[in-house]
């Protein structure tokens, strides 16, 4: 058993349901308290001076944090807030978004008790578009009501704009970098496998392709484990393994039995 799935065993009747909910409901309130108090909006910021002299509050409160003062936001934090946490429910579960989050806030806090930098948890709530934008890259939303855009764009808008941030403003780079960790180890190994497969995809298409140029009784497919082509066994049946190696069905039937 794995490290997460033995966690998981262990903790999971301890998570929270629909925890990015949650946070929503508490930054929409924040959001109306500070519209009406503007400095009850310094008692949440994570300061890791104030947090040193017993402000301990401040190591969760910063999430809680509204994303801005525009009624805009207000207007489009529930739909888009809970659109987050139902995808990434449906993809994870309860257990790994709350593991996602408390995670990537852990992180966050021990980065700005070493490096000393305030923070009002932005970058670490961008993390959680990117990750949703993983597994549904293609859905649309309306933006403006009006404009159908596909999540995997404003994916690439928020990223660039990090990735622009962290080049351009140096002192926030350890912020940064300490706000994507989570998504680094959630979703970094299956970024790297994604582009491998399309790297696979991408071969075998040029493989088709020059095909088309190849003399006529050449081979296109070779069984790695057996060595028997398409040309001289017309009737089996090749595929490509996760190594984007061909395997002829006879072997893969082997391989099952």
């Amino acid at each position: 058993m794995s490290l997460f799935s033995s966690l998981e065993s262990k903790l999971a009747r301890f998570a929270i349901p629909h925890l990015v909910r949650v946070i929503v409901v508490f930054q929409v309130l924040n959001w109306l308290l500070i519209r009406a108090v503007p400095q009850f909006m310094e008692k949440l910021v994570f300061e890791p001076d104030l947090v040193k002299d017993g402000q301990v509050w401040r190591v969760v409160s910063y999430i809680l944090l509204p994303g801005s003062q525009s009624i805009l936001w207000l207007l489009f934090a529930i739909p888009w807030g809970w659109m987050i946490s139902d995808g990434l429910e449906e993809a994870w579960g309860s257990f790994r978004v709350n593991l996602y989050v408390f995670g990537g806030m852990l992180a966050v806090a021990i980065g700005g008790l070493l490096f000393g930098y305030a923070t009002t948890g932005s970058i670490l709530w961008t993390t959680l578009m990117l990750a949703y934008a993983f597994y549904f890259p293609n859905q649309e939303i309306l933006l403006m009501g009006i404009i159908p855009l596909k999540i995997k764009w404003l994916a690439w808008i928020a990223g660039g704009s990090v990735v622009f941030i962290f080049l351009g403003v140096p002192e926030r780079r350890a912020e940064i970098l300490f706000s994507v960790l989570n998504f680094l180890i959630a979703i970094g190994p299956g970024l790297v496998g994604l582009v491998k497969h399309r790297a696979r995809v991408a071969e075998r298409r040029q493989r088709y392709v020059s095909a088309a140029q190849t003399p006529e009784g050449a081979s296109l497919h070779r069984c790695v484990r057996c060595g028997k082509t398409e040309t001289d066994h017309p009737r089996l049946d090749f595929r490509v393994n996760a190594e984007g190696e061909d395997v002829c069905s006879e072997c893969r039937a082997a391989a099952k039995n």
